[in-house]
């Protein structure tokens, strides 16, 4: 499986316990969603999903148990909602460079979801949406990715 300084090893553990060099690694396809499009996230499923290792001031905003191997982060979560003159503020942390459209209902028990705007490109991992809502009737929100 590897040749290295005119040694092989059969698997990357033995590699690694050798040579003390991909401590970290993986030998997993990562399953991109499309590469021939150039979208290189982890597809739903895939054994890399949080493989990575933290790295302060590079991977700092990681969604699940760890960061995703690469530079696009699999995920989204919702980390605060507030109420500012603009209307309901949600800041979420997403994938960088992924679509996500921002829905709602009234009654989460018949889930049926309305559009607030258009679908929205992520430029950094916290992405900050706007209801402009100035009723008081409850509402409940999601995001949801969309195809690019």
């Amino acid at each position: 499986m590897i040749h290295w300084n005119g040694a092989s090893y059969n698997s990357l553990s033995a590699f690694s316990a050798a040579t003390g060099h991909e401590t970290h690694g993986v030998t997993n396809r990562p399953n991109f969603l499309n590469p021939a499009a150039h979208d290189y996230y982890l597809s739903i499923g895939s054994a890399l999903i949080d493989k990575g290792i933290a790295i302060s001031g590079i991977n700092d905003n990681w969604l699940g148990a760890a960061p995703d191997p690469g530079a696009l982060e699999h995920g989204m979560q919702a980390q605060k909602i507030s109420r500012d003159t603009n209307g309901i503020r949600i800041d979420w942390l997403v994938g960088v460079f992924g679509k996500y459209q921002l829905e709602f209902t009234t009654n989460i028990t018949q889930s049926v979801w309305t559009s607030l705007r258009l679908p929205v490109i992520a430029e950094s991992a916290l992405l900050s949406l706007v209801d402009p809502t100035t009723t008081a009737i409850r509402r409940f929100y999601r995001l949801r990715e969309v195809s690019p």
